[in-house]
């Protein structure tokens, strides 16, 4: 088995394939057994650099889970009263309350 690493124009691993033969392409570069290659490691003049690290997402803007929360537990209080309010004015008309 012929062990190979595909890189990309900017010369970055796009994909490790073990191949049944030998493979010949300006683009593909046949590993030892020493050559520990991850997706997006560089290869330059011959020599492997590991892929830089990626920067951690950007955490998205607004409210914090805890203001969503109150936020939650405020409009729960307001539609439990409102909820009272139609059980009352419900069971008036139901008994004909007010007449």
């Amino acid at each position: 088995m012929y062990r190979y690493a595909e890189i990309d124009e900017q010369k970055r691993v796009r994909t490790v394939a073990e191949l049944s033969g030998e493979v010949e392409l300006p683009n593909m570069i046949l590993l030892g057994p020493e050559d520990d290659v991850n997706l997006g490691d560089i290869y330059e003049d011959g020599v492997w650099t590991p892929a830089p690290l990626s920067e951690p997402p950007e955490q998205p803007s607004g409210p914090t889970m805890g203001e969503r929360i109150a936020t939650l537990q405020d409009e729960n209080a307001d539609l439990k009263a409102r909820l009272a309010d139609v059980e009352l004015i419900m069971a008036e008309i139901l008994t004909g309350g007010g007449e």
